[in-house]
Order: structure tokens, then sequence, then C-alpha cells
């Protein structure tokens, strides 16, 4: 059990169960080392676990023993990028490519290229 002397000041009362969760976090992070280990995958523990874990991966983030090289996740939803006209007429040309056009009606294209484009097409009505 190998220890340097920041773990030992750190967690002196509770230098066994750190090292167990070291080993741990250092394990899980080194089957996957290109993806960013996140706290959250911490989870799965059980719950008596966790607190000692979560302090032990704030540990070893904050001294670059895991996630170096890899980039953090985003948080949030990402930013979408609105539709250009370009992207509508393509898929909309997708659409009337495949529509019988004998039963076909305006608004029920209008409907199919919404929930194809996800996105109400009230606006872009002409």
């Amino acid at each position: 059990m190998s220890v340097t002397k920041e773990e030992e000041r750190t967690f002196s009362r509770r230098i066994d169960a750190y090292v167990k969760a070291r080993d741990f976090i250092l394990g899980r992070w080194r089957e996957a080392s290109t993806e960013y280990l996140t706290k959250k995958s911490l989870d799965e523990l059980p719950e008596d676990e966790r607190p000692l874990h979560r302090e032990a991966y704030d540990f070893l983030l904050a001294h670059g023993a895991i996630n170096f090289g890899s980039v953090e996740p985003p948080t949030g939803a990402p930013e979408e990028k609105p539709l250009s006209e370009r992207d509508i007429v393509l898929a909309l040309y997708e659409i009337l490519r495949a529509v019988d056009f004998q039963t076909a009606t305006e608004k029920a294209i209008r409907k199919q290229l919404a929930e194809k484009l996800g996105m109400p097409m009230e606006g872009h009505k002409r």
C-alpha cells in the first residue's frame, strides 16, 4: 500500500478505506482513460461508500491522477444551430419525392416536414 504524504495528511484516519476507494477509482479510469470519469459514475456504489469515494475522486482529480488527457463532457443541452432555408428545402424535396400528389394536402406535407425536422413549420408558410 503506497500512499503519498499528501494522501496521508488528507486521509490519515481513514487511510485503508481511502486506498481501496483510490484503487477502485483509478481502476475505473484506466478501463477507459480516453473518456472523462465523472463523479456521477460512482453513484452505483453502495450509499455508505459514496462519500469517501467522492472525496477520493475530488482529491485524485485535483492532483491530476485521473482525467488527464481527456475532455470534460459539456453540461446542459447541446446548442442547436438554427436550420437554414437550404436545410428546410432539401428536407421538403425529400418528402415531395415520395408523396402521392393525388391524396396529399399542403397541411399533411407541412406536418411531415415538421416531424422530420423536429420543429414547427408555421413560420415558413408561404
